[in-house]
C-alpha cells in the first residue's frame, strides 16, 4: 500500500510539476531556459518579494531622510533669512541715524567771486610747534606755526574746543597771506582754518594724509 501511495504521489507531483522530470536526465524536448517552475525559481520569487519589501523600506528611509534633510535645510534657510533681515534692520537704523547726523547745513550765500579773487588767497599746511593760552582772552590761543622754513604766530578763537597741549604737533590749514592784525595786544600773522557745525562747535581742518609743513593747498 505504501509503495502504491508513493507511486501515486510521485505521479501527481510529476503531473503538477513536469519540469521536475527533467532533473538529472536529458530533457525529452527542448525547454527554454527559465521555463517551468523549480525550487530556485520559487526562492527567487520569494527573494524578489523580500527584496521588494527591502526596496520599499529603503525608499521609505530615503524619503524620510530626504524629508528630514529638507526640514533641516528649510530651518537653516529660515534662520539665514532672519539674520540678514535683522542686520538690514540694524543697518537701516544706523543709516537713519547717520543720515540725520549728515543732513548738512545750509548757509546764506555770499557774493560770487572770480577765480582771480580766489587766486589772491594763499593756503598752506602749517605744523603747530608751540601753543599757549592768551592771558587777556577767554577765547584765544596763541600758536607758533611752522610753515616751510618760517614760524608764524597765529591767534585763534578755539580755546573752548582745544587745549594748548592738544594743539601741539597738529598739521593744520592756514591762510598765510592775510594782513597781520593785533588781537588782545598780540600780533596774528595768518588764520588757522576750522569747520563750524550748526551749534557753533569748531573743528580744525587737517590734511587727510601726512603732508609737509608749507605744502600748498590748492
Amino acid at each position: 500500500m505504501r509503495r502504491i501511495a508513493a507511486i501515486l504521489c510521485s505521479a501527481a507531483i510529476l503531473a503538477y510539476y513536469p519540469g521536475i522530470a527533467a532533473l538529472g536526465q536529458e530533457p525529452e524536448i527542448a525547454i527554454p531556459v527559465g521555463a517551468g517552475v523549480s525550487g530556485s525559481s520559487l526562492y527567487g520569487q520569494e527573494e524578489g518579494w523580500t527584496g521588494g519589501d527591502a526596496q520599499a523600506a529603503g525608499s521609505g528611509q530615503e524619503t524620510g531622510g530626504a524629508q528630514a534633510e529638507g526640514n533641516v535645510q528649510a530651518a537653516g534657510n529660515a534662520q539665514a533669512a532672519e539674520a540678514p533681515a535683522d542686520q538690514n534692520q540694524a543697518g537701516g537704523e544706523e543709516g537713519a541715524s547717520g543720515s540725520a547726523e549728515d543732513s548738512g547745513i545750509d548757509l546764506e550765500a555770499k557774493a560770487e567771486i572770480t577765480y582771480d579773487d580766489f587766486a589772491k588767497l594763499q593756503f598752506q599746511v602749517g605744523e603747530i610747534i608751540k601753543c599757549e593760552a592768551v592771558p587777556k582772552s577767554k577765547k584765544l590761543l596763541c600758536s607758533q606755526v611752522k610753515i616751510g622754513s618760517q614760524v608764524r604766530q597765529i591767534l585763534s578763537g578755539i580755546k573752548a574746543y582745544y587745549s594748548p597741549e592738544e594743539m601741539v604737533g597738529k598739521k593744520v590749514m592756514v591762510v598765510t597771506n592775510l594782513k597781520p592784525a593785533k588781537l588782545a595786544g598780540m600780533v596774528s600773522e595768518g588764520m588757522i582754518l576750522c569747520a563750524e557745525d550748526a551749534e557753533g562747535n569748531l573743528a580744525l581742518m587737517t590734511p587727510e594724509k601726512s603732508m609737509p609743513a608749507g605744502a600748498e593747498i590748492c
